[in-house]
Parts: C-alpha cells; sequence; structure tokens
C-alpha cells in the first residue's frame, strides 16, 4: 500500500469538473457523451466502459484520443468531499488516498478495501467496484490501482489515463515524494 495525492500546493482550479443536478447542468459539448434522466447520470463511453450513477453527483472529464468520441468522462466519487465553489470556478481542496495496485497474476484486494464492494472474477482477470455512483470496472493486461478515500469510498485508476498522471506519492499526512507517473 502507499498513499498517493493530487494536490501539491493547496487548493487546485478544477476546471474539467461539473455538478450535475439534471440534464440541463450537462455542459453543451458533452451532451453526446452524458446522459442524465429518472435521477441517474449515464456515460457511454468511459474508459472503464459505462457507468450509471444518482444525481446530484459530480462528473470529470478529460480528452482522450482513443475514446470513441475523444474524452473520458467518469464520475468523481470525491467530488462532494475534496470540491468547493467560489466565485463560480471549482477547486479541489488537498486530499490524501491510500492505494494499492493490482496485480492480475495474483488478484487481491488490499486490507483497506476488505469491505469495499468489488467482485473479482479471477478467470477473466477483472475486478468490478460496485460503489454508490455507480459500477466502475478493470480488466487485465492494463495497470490499475484501487483507491481508499478517507470518506470510505473507493475507486479504480487506470494508470494509463491523464488523472493518473496528476497524481503523486505522499507519506500518509500528504509530504510530497514524487510523481507516480512521470
Amino acid at each position: 500500500m502507499m498513499y498517493l495525492t493530487k494536490n501539491v500546493n493547496g487548493p487546485v482550479r478544477k476546471d474539467r469538473v461539473a455538478l450535475i443536478k439534471s440534464a440541463a447542468d450537462i455542459p453543451e459539448f458533452l451532451k453526446e457523451v452524458v446522459h442524465c434522466a429518472d435521477g441517474k447520470i449515464f456515460f457511454e463511453d468511459c474508459l472503464e466502459g459505462s457507468e450509471i450513477g444518482p444525481v446530484p453527483n459530480f462528473i470529470a472529464w478529460e480528452a482522450d484520443p482513443k475514446m470513441p468520441r475523444g474524452i473520458n468522462v467518469w464520475i468523481k466519487s470525491d467530488g462532494f468531499d475534496v470540491l468547493f465553489q467560489e466565485d463560480g470556478v471549482w477547486y479541489q481542496r488537498p486530499s490524501v488516498v491510500k492505494a494499492a495496485e493490482i496485480d492480475w497474476d495474483d488478484i487481491r484486494i488490499p486490507a483497506f478495501a476488505a469491505n469495499a464492494p468489488i467482485d473479482v472474477d479471477v478467470e477473466e482477470r477483472r475486478i468490478v467496484l460496485h460503489a454508490s455512483w455507480g459500477d466502475q470496472s478493470a480488466a487485465a493486461p492494463a495497470p490499475y490501482y484501487i483507491l481508499g478515500y478517507s470518506n470510505g469510498t473507493f475507486a479504480l485508476l487506470g494508470l494509463e489515463t491523464q488523472s493518473a498522471r496528476e497524481y503523486y506519492i505522499c507519506t500518509e499526512k500528504g509530504k510530497v515524494i514524487g510523481k507516480l507517473i512521470d
């Protein structure tokens, strides 16, 4: 297990997030990818596959040429805990998360995630995390980490994503040691 943080110097401006309370809150350029109906958010094109989550909820996005529409969108599972808005701009508070790399040859759930709602399919070399905001999946051979947030929620982090490049390895107290990915 290790600790990760995205914030090295205090609150960081987050331009690629939105709080979705209804379909009207979906940014115009995401309306082909993100749908909102019956109190749920649905993403057709996520790196991890389709995601469904309740509203209200935060979404985040990044450009990704591997995606069918050139953009990767996901539910920001810790959004209510780490984001705050000031003068119409979203910022993320510094946070430290527990992290463990998934070893696809010997899939084991780390102790900090022992109670996480995770299904493991050893034969398919695949895991599915059932979070309050929806399901997230990962499969071999793609490199992934399981993240554990201080609020008791969990997420999967694909190491081949732009988001992974934003993480730093740190101490439990948040002192940065180095980049997760160079």
